[in-house]
Order: structure tokens, then C-alpha cells, then sequence
């Protein structure tokens, strides 16, 4: 008994530290805090980047994350977990989100932030489809200062 439980221990130890890489690249959309057209590229074994492009109604948003990815997330060969961070920079044409402490007389603005995420992802293998999910922490540094929940859903064609 203790045999078969070591070997599941082992099992599941290298499943979750084994890299990932189950495609090269992938495109589609994501909704939540940051909503847009996202393009995921792996630059190596299990090391990824990704961009969003989050339009808004006001101006749009460019975001670049640095991804680490691992399979078998919870010993589930077709989910992968990731972890990542980066940055977000964007452009508005009055207030951004029109927040009532934003100055209403503000014709154009330009901000930017941090973020770090973790997140898991299910790659469908019968069809081309992966779909995401994260969390993490969002820190604002221009117009103005803040933190906040940063989360998502995607839904990516991948190839």
C-alpha cells in the first residue's frame, strides 16, 4: 500500500513540475477586467508571452505578460496551470472607466501598471480550442495610484 502511494506521490510531483508546451501559439478572445483579443507565444519548453489588446470606449489598453507554464494541474493530463507578470500601458481619450474622481475636464490621458497573475488552462485535444482562467493583482502607476483584483476568462484557437 505505501508503494502504490509513493508511486502516485511521484506521479503527480512529476506531472505538476513537467513543462508545457501542448501548442505554439494561440489567439482569441478574453473577458473580465481585461477584455480583448489576446495572442499567447511560447519562446520555449514550458516560457510563453502574451498580449492583450483591451479596447475601450474611451481608449484602448496594451498588456504584455511573461508566462512560466506547467502540465497535469491537478494530475489532469489536458489542464495546465501558468503563473506570470507584466505590464499594461494605455491611451484614453477622456477619464478613464469616467470615474467621478476622474477630472471631467481631461480631453486625453495615458496610464500604466503592473500586474501578476496564476491562472489554469484546458486544452481540448479533439478540436484546436484552449480555454483560460486567472487571477491575480493589478497595480495602477499613471493617471493616478491604486491596486485591484485583476481576473479573466479566454477562450484561444491555438496551433
Amino acid at each position: 500500500m505505501k508503494r502504490i502511494l509513493l508511486l502516485c506521490i511521484a506521479m503527480f510531483a512529476f506531472g505538476f513540475w513537467a513543462d508545457a508546451q501542448s501548442y505554439n501559439q494561440s489567439l482569441g478572445i478574453r473577458g473580465g477586467f481585461s477584455n480583448g483579443i489576446a495572442y499567447k507565444k511560447f519562446i520555449n519548453s514550458g516560457t510563453a508571452l502574451e498580449f492583450v489588446v483591451d479596447p475601450f470606449v474611451n481608449g484602448v489598453e496594451l498588456t504584455g505578460i511573461y508566462e512560466k507554464q506547467k502540465s497535469a494541474a491537478f494530475g489532469a493530463p489536458m489542464l495546465d496551470w501558468y503563473y506570470g507578470a507584466g505590464a499594461y500601458v494605455g491611451f484614453y481619450n477622456g477619464p478613464r472607466y469616467g470615474r467621478k474622481f476622474d477630472d471631467p475636464g481631461t480631453t486625453s490621458s495615458a496610464g500604466m501598471g503592473a500586474l501578476a497573475l496564476v491562472g489554469l488552462e484546458l486544452i481540448l485535444t479533439e478540436i484546436p480550442i484552449s480555454i483560460t482562467g486567472d487571477i491575480g493583482l493589478a497595480i495602477n502607476f499613471a493617471p493616478y495610484g491604486g491596486a485591484g483584483v485583476h481576473a479573466g476568462l479566454g477562450l484561444r484557437y491555438y496551433w
